[in-house]
């Protein structure tokens, strides 16, 4: 039987790294006496996020893609006034269409790839799985688009019926078996008497 390797905490930031790294994925700092922290107690010692921090965390994230957005389209049609650039058009549009979807999905790959998307960082939360590390970018992607998506499309009575039915991690959390988590509320194991524990967000 396979068991999951307990992460290795960056005694400098927090940060929980993969077993096997030399230096600490965040800070970059030697992992040699890094002390091993299991993923299941880390788990257990975070709080609930509140609802205004999720909601806050949402717009934010909602701004950072409608911005993207409207930065590109607005460079589209300047470029496409250009003459010299009409006959490279397809192209441009081609461009502009990946362009409009990397920024619809960069809170996804922020939450799968960094320590989360720009409204999560601001409000102090992070998506996990069920084992407390980082979604992959399909997983994360899938939460993503079903979020923005259900939500924006059924405002307000969606919301509270998902919430009713699958409590505060959602639809789109129980499909990808992910959850929002915010800051521990309990010393980690494996820290030193007194001293506090890092954000959960710092989880990989």
């Amino acid at each position: 039987m396979f068991t999951t390797p307990s992460p290795l905490r960056c005694e400098q930031c927090g940060w929980l790294n993969h077993v096997g790294q030399s230096t600490c994925f965040s800070c970059h700092a030697s992992l040699s006496s890094a002390v091993p922290i299991s993923r299941a107690k880390v788990l257990e010692s975070v709080e609930d996020p509140s609802f205004l921090s999720r909601i806050l965390a949402s717009l934010i994230d909602l701004s950072t893609m409608i911005a993207t957005t409207a930065v590109v389209v607005i460079g589209y049609f300047k470029l496409g006034q250009l003459d010299v650039l009409q006959v490279h058009m397809p192209w441009l549009t081609w461009l502009g269409v990946g362009l409009v979807v990397t920024g619809l999905f960069l809170p996804a790959a922020m939450d799968s790839w960094s320590r989360g998307s720009f409204g999560k960082r601001q409000m102090g939360l992070r998506v996990v799985t069920n084992t407390g590390q980082r979604p992959g970018i399909l997983q994360s992607c899938i939460r993503h688009a079903l979020k923005f998506a259900l939500h924006l499309g059924f405002p307000g009575v969606f919301y509270l019926l998902q919430h009713l039915i699958f409590g505060h991690r959602g639809l789109h959390g129980w499909i990808t078996r992910t959850n929002t988590v915010g800051m521990p509320s309990t010393q980690l194991v494996g820290e030193p008497s007194g001293k506090t524990s890092q954000s959960f967000s710092q989880i990989p």
